[in-house]
């Protein structure tokens, strides 16, 4: 049995983003030369928060700037195989429509950029762990609230 805390946790942020009961999706290449479909998005960089990370990946990956964002969901799993552990907070985000889409992806990932039609989810997005969640928060588009605390002071005098 692998130890949970051996596991190295990546922290994502993915994006969803709707126009006219479409949703954006981006190719991606990995580095066996498969290529699948997802959301916008990738890892929070150190030091960066969700807000920073959302915008760098959004722009990077399709040439939109955030405009505005709220959390959708959370989607957390393990991966034994790479003894990896992932947490991921899905958001719906806001973006100006009237900027061309346009890869800056400085990593070299992303191949292609697609408004994909809602009903079509499944045919890109192979992954059932992936799109299950997603197709289910659209029913509801139901959100939480998001705090950012920079300088947090832990205070144990309160005990």
């Amino acid at each position: 049995m692998v130890r949970l805390n051996a596991f190295k946790l990546y922290r994502i942020v993915s994006s969803i983003i709707l126009e006219n009961e479409r949703i954006l999706l981006v190719q991606n290449k990995d580095e066996y030369a498969n290529y699948i479909w997802s959301l916008p998005g990738g890892q929070i960089e150190a030091g960066e928060t969700i807000k920073e990370a959302l915008s760098r990946e959004v722009y990077e990956e399709t040439g939109l700037s955030v405009t505005n964002f709220e959390i959708a969901y959370i989607h957390e799993s393990y991966i034994p195989e790479h003894a990896a552990q992932s947490l991921v907070t899905v958001c719906n985000v806001s973006v100006k429509h009237q900027e061309q889409l346009k890869i800056n992806d400085p990593d070299g990932e992303i191949t292609d950029i697609k408004w994909v039609p809602l009903t079509e989810i499944e045919n890109y997005i192979k992954n059932t762990g992936v799109s299950a969640p997603l197709t289910e928060w659209l029913k509801t588009k139901c959100t939480c609230f998001y705090r950012l605390d920079k300088d947090l002071v832990w205070n144990d005098t309160n005990k």
